[in-house]
């Protein structure tokens, strides 16, 4: 039922304009919000934590946050029929110069990002660029017909694809940061149960070690990027002083649909 669904919005945004399958997007989103139940309560507990002081704004924040991930789908879904010139227009990009930086020093790099903006379209859009792109997407979460029907739309601008639950998955990492690749990681969920325990707002949560892991075994450098829709679709890379925590608190664009009880707060202090 869910790749019918993809398909279906699929063609929705191929055949109409971009800006009316924003709309629909949009009014869609509206709608849904009422009808969540289980992920709308995982949205308003991290606005919580994001924006404590700011508990009357919770519902409109989390009405424009559904709806902007509503309209990042839209360009997702709109990848297998763009052409590389069409998504290097669409985005804008600034502190690019810090990832050339960081590539320039021939060990790799590995991106750090977070389910901030549009990952997924961050992705391509880097992989459209011609830079040697490698992510880690899970298949055990979404199952494995919807992550091989998504390789379709995530590999269509050439960037690679690698599962978490690879058994021997820091070993591939490894090789491609050897051949001076980019590997990226959505790094806010630790899905192993192993990280570390660290500050992340107003409350200690688990963080992954296969950043830290991959950067100490390869020496390659890390760098935190994320792609985000304001005014227009911008992707940032950030100095390596810089820490994505500030950036979700500027833009508050953070939706954690999956709210993972592993990695959320309310465990941490269940566990005090």
């Amino acid at each position: 039922m869910k790749i019918l669904l993809i398909k279906i919005g699929t063609l929705v945004a191929l055949i109409l304009p971009r800006a009316v399958s924003y709309t629909i997007a949009g009014l869609l989103a509206g709608i849904a919000y009422f009808f969540l139940g289980r992920r709308k309560k995982a949205l308003f507990t991290n606005l919580r934590h994001i924006c404590p002081l700011e508990t009357e704004r919770h519902a409109f924040l989390a009405r424009k946050t559904l709806q902007n991930f509503a309209r990042d789908t839209v360009d997702f879904l709109s990848i297998p029929f763009m052409k590389r010139d069409e998504l290097v227009t669409m985005v804008g990009d600034e502190g690019m110069e810090n990832l050339d930086r960081a590539q320039a020093k021939g060990r790799g790099v590995v991106v750090v990002t977070a389910h901030l903006g549009n990952w997924e379209l961050a992705g391509c859009y880097l992989a459209a660029l011609s830079y040697p792109i490698t992510a880690v997407a899970e298949s055990k979460g979404p199952g494995e017909k919807i992550f091989k029907f998504y390789l379709h739309y995530r590999q269509h601008m050439g960037m690679k694809i690698i599962a978490l639950e690879e058994k021997r998955l820091v070993q591939r990492l490894l090789a491609v940061l050897s051949q001076k690749g980019i590997v990226v990681l959505l790094a806010d969920r630790d899905l192993s149960e192993s990280g570390i325990s660290v500050r992340f707002f107003d409350s200690t949560v688990s963080f992954p070690q296969g950043p830290a892991v991959l950067a100490l075994r390869s020496g390659a450098p890390i760098i935190c990027g994320y792609l985000l829709r304001s005014e227009f679709i911008r992707i940032s890379f950030l100095r390596e002083s810089h820490r994505i925590p500030g950036i979700i608190n500027k833009y508050l664009r953070i939706l954690w649909f999956h709210n993972d009880s592993r990695t959320s707060a309310s465990k941490e202090s269940n566990r005090k």
